[in-house]
């Protein structure tokens, strides 16, 4: 045998021509956001914590957020920071907890939260929150159904749920909880938000976006246009202010 058969026969086998990736299953492109604040009586900044877990095609576009490192500029930026609207002086100095390096490459993350987002409007100290700031679906920003011809695609499947807490130092009572709560959906995707108080001094407010299909044609872009404007936030403010104390 030759010296050169010898070097062949040691040589390994050929790469595969095509590799098999994981499978992207829609039920692991996950996203949980929690926020809480607690929200002082006097206009001072809320202070308070945020967790996020990342999974599946959340994690592949939106964990370098979390992470020091740069997105990829061509991605929605709210698949990133989920303070970002948050500008003011809000600590993003996300704490990794943990990262899977294997799919659905789990990613949970943590911070805290100092934002002014009380604001006194009136003499008899009645106030509003802008919640829209603490919403981070990645929707289109100026969609229009009047003159679509075309069918818009989500970038995929999705289950995209944020969870916010406001707890009041005081008893408040709320305007508007009632009018806040949205259920609205097309063929293929659904968004629900729940606005509850358990308490005088406690406000939950959950929103889920779930995608299940990534196709809407052009004969549903009205329900789509109110989607995607429930899940940016459009006019999403709380109003309250303080219980009178009882004689």
């Amino acid at each position: 045998i030759s010296s050169v058969e010898l070097l062949i026969g040691n040589l390994p086998p050929p790469p595969p021509l095509f590799l098999e990736l994981p499978s992207d299953a829609k039920e692991s492109n996950v996203r949980v956001s929690e926020i809480r604040l607690d929200i002082p009586s006097k206009p001072t900044k809320a202070m308070g914590s945020a967790r996020v877990l990342l999974s599946g095609q959340f994690s592949t576009l939106g964990r370098s957020a979390y992470r020091d490192l740069k997105m990829d500029p061509t991605v929605h930026p709210f698949y990133g920071d989920v303070l970002q609207r948050l500008s003011y002086e809000t600590n993003s100095d996300w704490h990794v907890r943990s990262l899977s390096k294997e799919a659905p490459f789990r990613l949970m993350a943590e911070t805290t939260v100092a934002s002014p987002i009380l604001e006194y409007t009136t003499l008899d100290s009645s106030w509003t929150i802008t919640l829209s700031e603490m919403s981070t679906h990645a929707v289109p920003t100026n969609f229009a159904a009047t003159g679509r011809d075309l069918p818009f695609y989500w970038d995929f499947e999705q289950d995209d749920r944020s969870i916010i807490d406001l707890h009041f130092d005081r008893s408040m009572e709320f305007l508007n909880i009632a009018e806040l709560n949205v259920s609205v959906s097309t063929p293929n995707a659904t968004l629900v938000r729940t606005v509850v108080s358990d308490s005088p001094a406690h406000v939950r407010i959950e929103s889920l976006l779930k995608v299940t299909g990534v196709r809407e044609l052009p004969e549903d872009a009205q329900a789509l246009e109110q989607l995607i404007r429930s899940a940016h936030g459009d006019g999403f403010v709380l109003r309250g202010k303080p219980m009178r104390a009882e004689p």
